[in-house]
């Protein structure tokens, strides 16, 4: 039988339910300049905090009873009004118009990578620098050349290659490792 699909939008979070009500537990910062990473809640301007209430999707009451994702039904890439506050009775709340994205997988990889580069910092006193490589090819290449030179000042670097998808530029990255400063 032919399925019907619904292109689902996300919001770019992770929520909690407290009070009756979905609660935004975390919110992906994401990259905004970036159109492959662009985090709908951090949007210039809509300030939605961590501890906030999502109360209403296009003007349709949302509860804890409710199947949040039944809101999002079809609304990747398109503008909807969302009724967020910090009191779950609704009152000091403001409605703020987002574009929720139809996959939120970079969002989450990127605040992983971010998370394990902080805590490399932290534990080595800023001694050791941290680069995830997704795979040898176009995301390896961007991600070595945007966190390996930055970092280039360290006595030492760990290379992440968990989940790494293979390709063929591991000989560039060794080659830049093993030159001298």
């Amino acid at each position: 039988p032919t399925v019907r699909r619904f292109n689902g939008g996300l919001l770019g979070a992770d929520y909690k339910i407290a009070n009756g009500r979905y609660q935004f537990a975390r919110i992906f910062n994401g990259e905004n300049w970036n159109p492959g990473l662009r985090a709908p809640l951090t949007q210039p301007g809509l300030n939605v905090k961590t501890g906030e209430y999502l109360l209403a999707v296009n003007g349709r009451n949302l509860k804890a009873t409710d199947n949040i994702y039944s809101f999002f039904e079809q609304t990747a890439n398109r503008q909807l009004v969302l009724k967020v506050g910090p009191n779950p009775d609704g009152t000091k709340s403001r409605n703020i118009t987002v574009v929720p994205v139809g996959n939120e997988g970079g969002l989450r990889t990127l605040a992983w990578r971010e998370g394990n580069r902080r805590k490399v910092e932290e534990l080595s006193k800023g001694q050791v620098g941290y680069v995830h490589l997704p795979d040898t090819g176009g995301g390896g290449y961007t991600n070595f050349n945007r966190y390996y030179f930055a970092q280039i000042d360290k006595k030492g670097i760990v290379v992440d290659e968990r989940y790494n998808r293979g390709g063929s530029a591991a000989d560039y990255f060794i080659s830049y490792m093993s030159r001298p400063l």
